[in-house]
């Protein structure tokens, strides 16, 4: 059986410091912060306005923390 696990994207996870460049390199390209592929469905991203990305970027940020370690994303 193959599962895969979300990352803690919460202010309360590694995401909490992500620059507004990262969040689109992440939501418009799927390159994560290490600058390897990441699992974020891009494609379906790739025609988001700069302003769309940001309104994303703002909603994740206001969000509770979640204090949380979270499994590897594959298992």
């Amino acid at each position: 059986v193959m599962g895969m696990i979300a990352p803690n994207i919460t202010p309360g996870g590694p995401a909490k410091d992500m620059t507004d460049a990262e969040w689109v390199l992440l939501l418009r390209h799927g390159i994560g912060r290490d600058r390897q592929a990441s699992l974020m469905p891009a494609i379906d991203y790739t025609s988001l306005s700069d302003e769309e990305i940001g309104d994303i970027a703002t909603y994740i940020r206001s969000r509770p923390a979640v204090d949380r370690t979270m499994p590897p994303a594959y298992m």
